[in-house]
């Protein structure tokens, strides 16, 4: 099953590393450490914890689920805009930092810069 929707297979194993433990609708599976291929059967649309997954495999949030984990769980808000160039630019707003505001950079490629903001949200979580 393709995982349209979800995060990817990275994110979510670094979302696990952060103690990402919310249920989900699916999951990553590897095989032996490797990443198997996503259209083949290796993401599964079943309710899962990371706590009780085995090592390897990982829950798998939508985009939008992972989203609202960082500003419930963590004050951040993440911000992709579109600019009248048609490329977009990503914020990371820290809230426990007030005022603090993170411009990543810019990027043509929406997917891209939402990679790269969930990223950076899970890298701020890791250094406080």
């Amino acid at each position: 099953m393709k995982n349209k929707g979800f995060v990817t297979y990275d994110i979510a194993c670094r979302l696990k590393e952060v103690d990402f433990t919310e249920e989900c609708l699916g999951h990553h599976i590897t095989e032996h450490g490797r990443i198997m291929d996503l259209s083949e059967g290796s993401f599964y649309m079943v309710k899962s914890i990371n706590t009780k997954l085995e090592r390897m495999h990982c829950s798998a949030p939508t985009w939008e689920d992972a989203k609202e984990w960082f500003i419930e769980k963590h004050d951040l808000y993440i911000e992709i805009r579109r600019t009248p160039n048609k490329d977009y630019i990503v914020f990371v707003e820290d809230y426990i930092w007030e005022n603090f505001k993170k411009e990543i950079k810019r990027y043509s490629d929406y997917k891209e810069a939402r990679n790269d903001a969930y990223l950076k949200a899970i890298e701020i979580i890791k250094n406080r």
